[in-house]
Protein backbone atom coordinates (compact mmCIF):
# COMPACT_ATOMS: atom_id res chain seq x y z
CA UNK A 1 0.00 0.00 0.00
CA UNK A 2 3.13 2.17 0.33
CA UNK A 3 3.62 1.75 -2.83
CA UNK A 4 0.06 2.88 -4.16
CA UNK A 5 -0.04 5.90 -1.82
CA UNK A 6 3.71 7.30 -3.49
CA UNK A 7 2.45 6.45 -6.81
CA UNK A 8 -0.78 7.96 -6.36
CA UNK A 9 0.59 11.17 -4.86
CA UNK A 10 2.86 11.29 -7.69
CA UNK A 11 -0.19 11.25 -10.40
CA UNK A 12 -1.72 13.45 -8.50
CA UNK A 13 1.01 15.89 -8.31
CA UNK A 14 1.56 15.57 -12.34
CA UNK A 15 -2.34 15.70 -12.78
CA UNK A 16 -2.34 19.12 -10.67
CA UNK A 17 -0.55 20.65 -13.08
CA UNK A 18 -1.94 19.56 -16.16
CA UNK A 19 -5.62 20.64 -14.62
CA UNK A 20 -4.54 24.29 -14.41
CA UNK A 21 -3.18 24.51 -18.20
CA UNK A 22 -6.59 21.81 -18.81
CA UNK A 23 -9.59 22.21 -16.89
CA UNK A 24 -10.08 18.23 -17.18
CA UNK A 25 -9.81 16.19 -13.87
CA UNK A 26 -8.49 12.88 -13.50
CA UNK A 27 -8.54 9.77 -10.99
CA UNK A 28 -4.97 9.44 -9.76
CA UNK A 29 -6.33 6.23 -7.68
CA UNK A 30 -7.52 4.98 -10.34
CA UNK A 31 -4.74 5.45 -12.79
CA UNK A 32 -2.07 4.23 -9.34
CA UNK A 33 -4.03 1.28 -8.76
CA UNK A 34 -4.14 0.21 -12.36
CA UNK A 35 -0.26 0.82 -12.83
CA UNK A 36 -0.14 -1.54 -9.39
CA UNK A 37 -2.29 -4.29 -10.93
CA UNK A 38 -0.74 -4.23 -13.91
CA UNK A 39 3.10 -4.77 -12.22
CA UNK A 40 1.66 -7.83 -10.00
CA UNK A 41 1.32 -5.23 -7.05
CA UNK A 42 -1.02 -7.29 -5.43
CA UNK A 43 -1.63 -9.67 -2.21
CA UNK A 44 -4.16 -12.23 -0.89
CA UNK A 45 -5.50 -13.19 -4.19
CA UNK A 46 -7.86 -16.00 -3.33
CA UNK A 47 -11.16 -15.08 -1.93
CA UNK A 48 -11.64 -16.07 1.64
CA UNK A 49 -13.33 -15.90 5.08
CA UNK A 50 -11.87 -15.01 8.27
CA UNK A 51 -8.35 -13.73 8.88
CA UNK A 52 -6.35 -11.66 5.47
CA UNK A 53 -2.62 -11.54 6.16
CA UNK A 54 -1.05 -8.36 6.40
CA UNK A 55 -5.02 -6.71 7.78
CA UNK A 56 -5.43 -5.64 11.23
CA UNK A 57 -8.97 -4.92 12.52
CA UNK A 58 -9.26 -0.95 12.86
CA UNK A 59 -7.06 -0.09 9.40
CA UNK A 60 -8.17 2.56 7.62
CA UNK A 61 -8.54 2.50 3.82
CA UNK A 62 -9.08 5.51 2.00
CA UNK A 63 -9.37 4.07 -2.21
CA UNK A 64 -11.17 1.10 -3.25
CA UNK A 65 -8.27 0.21 -5.18
CA UNK A 66 -6.32 0.49 -1.81
CA UNK A 67 -8.61 -2.61 -0.52
CA UNK A 68 -8.48 -4.52 -4.03
CA UNK A 69 -4.52 -4.36 -3.69
CA UNK A 70 -5.07 -5.50 -0.42
CA UNK A 71 -7.15 -8.77 -1.02
CA UNK A 72 -10.14 -7.74 0.25
CA UNK A 73 -12.24 -6.41 -2.31
CA UNK A 74 -12.23 -8.14 -5.92
CA UNK A 75 -13.65 -5.71 -8.37
CA UNK A 76 -11.82 -2.30 -8.65
CA UNK A 77 -14.78 -0.65 -10.26
CA UNK A 78 -18.23 -0.87 -8.65
CA UNK A 79 -19.85 -4.16 -7.77
CA UNK A 80 -20.55 -6.26 -4.68
CA UNK A 81 -17.75 -8.49 -3.94
CA UNK A 82 -19.01 -12.28 -2.94
CA UNK A 83 -17.72 -15.63 -2.36
CA UNK A 84 -18.79 -18.13 -5.13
Amino acid sequence: LIRFDALRRRISQLEDAKEAVSGIIQRPDMKAGATCMSRGVRTNTKKRLGIVPGVEIGDIFFFRFEMCLAGLHSPSMAGIDYLG
